[in-house]
């Protein structure tokens, strides 16, 4: 791992393990499958988040490198979860992605 990735994801931590354990069951929180880097605007998480499937550290990034070649790598993301998301396998969001979830 780079210099400059172990930095990223240090300065990741605090806003990752916020998402996980605001999010999440604390059993599933603690390996921390999502990751969520320092550049992700959280703009709403009165929603829920599932993962249906066996966890793993890191199976869901959101604006870490790990998702292929993003032009749009400095530009963050935006989630706003209102409703249910469910994720059954890994998924990486990278670049200028905004989630919106609303019930219904």
């Amino acid at each position: 791992m780079k210099i400059s990735q172990m930095l990223e994801m240090l300065l990741s931590l605090p806003k990752t393990n916020f998402f996980n354990f605001s999010q999440l069951r604390i059993k599933d929180a603690i390996h921390l499958p999502i990751l969520v880097s320092h550049r992700t605007k959280l703009k709403s998480l009165k929603g829920r988040i599932v993962i249906d499937g066996p966890i793993k550290f890191g199976q869901v990034r959101f604006g870490l490198k790990g998702a292929g070649s993003g032009t749009a790598y400095f530009k963050p993301i935006v989630i706003e979860n209102h409703g249910t998301i469910v994720f059954q396998d890994a998924i990486f969001f990278r670049g200028v992605p905004n989630m919106h979830c609303f019930q219904g």
